[in-house]
């Protein structure tokens, strides 16, 4: 998996090099197969390992990267304005003892005009 240092730095006040992150984050068990510059900022290649499937986003990278370093991690917020609309996706929970609870929200316009004309 390809992760932006940069990224990574919006979620944890790193003050130390690519290269010095990229050997902590693989001594504490992520493999750091490369680096390479992308644009001005240094880009790693994570292997990301089976057992390991909490470090498939970047949350979850910057979590480890926090943890490493002994930081404190800055979660993103979440805000979500304005009133609720009932869509028409409908749920319906077939066994309760299994699934007690099933909630979700429906987001419309996420994708820009441009993106939608190309």
């Amino acid at each position: 998996m390809r992760v932006s240092f940069e990224w990574i730095k919006d979620f944890v006040d790193l003050t130390v090099s690519p290269e010095e992150a990229a050997h902590r984050l693989t001594m504490s068990g992520l493999e750091i197969e490369g680096m390479e510059i992308v644009e001005g900022d240094t880009v790693l290649e994570v292997n990301v390992t089976p057992n390991r499937p909490d470090c498939l986003n970047i949350l979850g990278i910057a979590r480890e990267t926090a943890a490493a370093f002994g930081l404190p991690l800055k979660k993103p917020q979440a805000l979500i304005e304005g009133p609720l609309e009932k869509g028409d996706v409908r749920v319906t929970i077939d066994d309760p003892e299994f699934c007690c609870r099933y909630s979700g929200r429906l987001i419309k316009g996420a994708l820009s005009e441009s993106l939608l004309t190309g």
